[in-house]
């Protein structure tokens, strides 16, 4: 028996069954079919479009099985057909069939073996039955049937159709034309000034002007300069630093300036870019397009304005160098993809949408702690501190609490922000709770109380301070280096499980086994249920999100790790010139040896993606070796 579900956008889904209609729940299928009715009655009228009714497809073999994980017994095929207006719409004959209203024998295969035809024109056999045979393949054919000294008959030509045609090669039956060019065209004039007076006081500039065709047609936003000035005091060259015998070196140096970045190479312009698409819903109909990047006349340069102070100093001989420089940036106009409303034809587009901040400072310190004939020991720090600010973003829509856990830059947060749900702990059922902005406990992802000030901001995923932290000694012929790197002040999620529903495929996360399995687990454990059932892992009072996306979720990111060891030696150079060799080095080297990470969950931060919680391929210790040998 057959029952169809029909929906209003035309398509029609028919399913065939062996148990009484009586045992079906038809309301878990029109759940499926996204809301489309049983229709009254044993037949729908009309003309329609779908797979052949001698082809189980591949998405009917899917649907059964999710009818079965429902709970729903007894079925056998479901397949989805489109209505059309008239009985000669095109369509993929190998594929797909015409049928002229949908009945109780849709799936009925009644059909005697046909008697063996010998094909006498392969070429029009091809085009009769759609096979999608290329020239090559017909022309290969063809050569066979002489070779053989017979017909081939039409099994044989199917049967190798089946094989090598287009359709199993996942090939276009339409030929198309396909060329690519990149071409970036700048017009550009550059000017630099600089004026040092008596060695101490240095005065430069600099300015540049581009025309590009990354940019909108719009003459307005196609002429843009860009500029710096600075100026650097040499303050040990004044007269009343003399005294002052241990600075070797002391500059005082302040620039400010305006900088930019174009758009990327075809992502901005006065024409839509499109992309060739095939479809076997308009099979027959030729090739589409899809609107990559839609036109943009008015896109334009990014603009930075840096304000930089630094001190350059040296003191004891030169045995401690160090530099200084404190910035404030303030780019407007941000480059970057936006979401946009759907209804226009596309999802995003390339265009200037906010306005971001960003200040620091950056310090390198360099010491000489021993030096002498035989032994010296020097060490080299670098330390950088950023802080951002996001002061613009002009988004479509409201902002939900669901939109901004996902989100990287929102307004009046830093750029690359973390934010979670507040974890409320597990429902007696096993389910995810968090709280409202309120403090009241909310299952219902649908609850209009689930504001996007009910999600609370857990930090950046962008470190707030790096560097790293270098030695080197040497003792004779021996040099001896260790780099260690750290990165403090940011924040990730933590890999959680993510096997919640359906059938067991693959190995899961050991956080499986801390899951939920009976009332009163809620109180020792954050982990939800499992369910077996599809249609039971996302319901009103279950949305795995709240778990998975949780402030319990989100560790410190923070680690120093010990980058190499480096240990040569270079033999003596009367050995050297012994062997007529200018210089002969040996050389041990080992990476990534350990790890000092602030999470204890085993994570190393730095094959570990921040915002998803995925774990990366991490790479263990490495070793090199090697021998240098410099000829004379």
């Amino acid at each position: 028996m057959t029952i169809v579900f029909y929906q209003k956008d035309a398509t029609v889904y028919a399913v065939q069954y062996q148990t009484s209609e009586n045992s079906l729940d038809v309301s878990k299928l029109e759940w499926l079919f996204s809301g489309a009715h049983k229709i009254q009655g044993d037949a729908l009228k009309g003309y329609f479009i779908g797979p052949r009714r001698e082809m189980i497809t591949p998405w009917s073999t899917n649907a059964v099985e999710i009818t079965q994980n429902m709970g729903i017994g007894g079925i056998l095929r479901i397949e989805e057909f489109t209505q059309t207006a008239c009985d000669n719409i095109p369509y993929d004959p190998m594929l797909q069939a015409f049928y002229k209203g949908l009945d109780q024998h849709i799936f009925t295969i009644d059909k005697q073996p046909d008697p063996i035809i010998y094909i006498d024109d392969i070429r029009a056999y091809n085009v009769k039955e759609g096979l999608a045979l290329n020239p090559d393949e017909i022309a290969y054919l063809e050569g066979l049937a002489e070779k053989l000294g017979r017909k081939l008959t039409d099994s044989e030509v199917f049967g190798f159709s089946q094989v090598n045609s287009e359709h199993c090669r996942h090939t276009l039956v339409t030929k198309m034309f396909s060329q690519s060019e990149t071409e970036k065209r700048f017009v550009s004039f550059y000017s630099n000034v600089a004026y040092t007076y008596n060695s101490k006081y240095t005065l430069n500039g600099s300015i540049r002007v581009d025309q590009s065709n990354l940019y909108g047609s719009d003459p307005s936003v196609q002429f843009k300069p860009i500029w710096s000035l600075g100026v650097a005091w040499n303050l040990k060259r004044e007269s009343f630093m003399d005294q002052v015998d241990f600075l070797n070196r002391l500059d005082f140096r302040f620039s400010y300036g305006l900088g930019g970045n174009s758009p990327k190479p075809g992502k901005g312009g006065p024409y839509n870019l499109l992309s060739a698409r095939a479809n076997s819903m308009f099979a027959g109909l030729g090739i589409g397009y899809d609107i990559m990047y839609p036109a943009n006349d008015k896109i334009h340069w990014e603009r930075t304005r840096t304000i930089n102070g630094g001190i350059d100093v040296a003191m004891f001989n030169n045995r401690i160098t160090a530099s200084i420089d404190v910035y404030h940036k303030l780019t407007t106009d941000l480059l970057a993809t936006k979401p946009t409303d759907q209804t226009l034809g596309w999802e995003s587009f390339y265009t200037n949408f906010g306005d971001m901040k960003n200040q620091g400072f950056e310090v390198s310190l360099r010491t000489k702690n021993i030096f002498s004939r035989n032994f010296s020991w020097s060490t080299v720090l670098t330390m950088t501190n950023n802080r951002n600010k996001v002061l613009k973003l002009n988004l479509d829509g409201a902002m939900t609490a669901s939109k901004k856990v996902y989100m990287d830059y929102i307004e009046d947060y830093a750029g690359n922000s973390l934010f979670a749900y507040r974890w409320a702990g597990l429902s007696e059922e096993g389910n995810p709770q968090v709280f409202n902005a309120e403090g009241e406990i909310i299952g219902d992802y649908q609850d209009e109380s689930l504001t996007e000030n009910a999600v609370k901001f857990m930090g950046v995923t962008q470190p707030k301070w790096y560097g790293a932290l270098t030695n080197n000694f040497s003792y004779k012929g021996f040099d001896f280096s260790f780099m260690l790197v750290y990165n403090f002040g940011h924040k990730m999620r933590r890999d959680v499980n993510n096997f919640w529903y359906g059938r067991l495929t693959h190995n899961v996360s050991k956080k499986f086994l801390d899951r939920w399995r009976e009332p009163g687990d809620e109180k020792y454990t954050d982990v939800p249920k499992y369910v077996s059932k599809t249609v039971e892992n996302k319901t009103k009072s279950r949305n795995i999100t709240f778990y998975e996306l949780a402030d319990i979720n989100v560790l410190d990111a923070s680690y120093v790790k010990l980058r190499d060891i480096t240990l040569s030696y270079s033999l003596p150079k009367s050995l050297c010139d012994k062997l007529f060799m200018d210089r002969i080095t040996l050389r041990a080297q080992a990476s990534n040896l350990f790890l000092i990470a602030a999470n204890n969950d085993g994570i190393d931060p730095e094959y570990h993606h921040y915002r998803s919680g995925l774990r990366g391929t991490k790479y263990g210790p490495s070793w090199s070796f090697g021998l240098t040998i410099n000829f004379k």
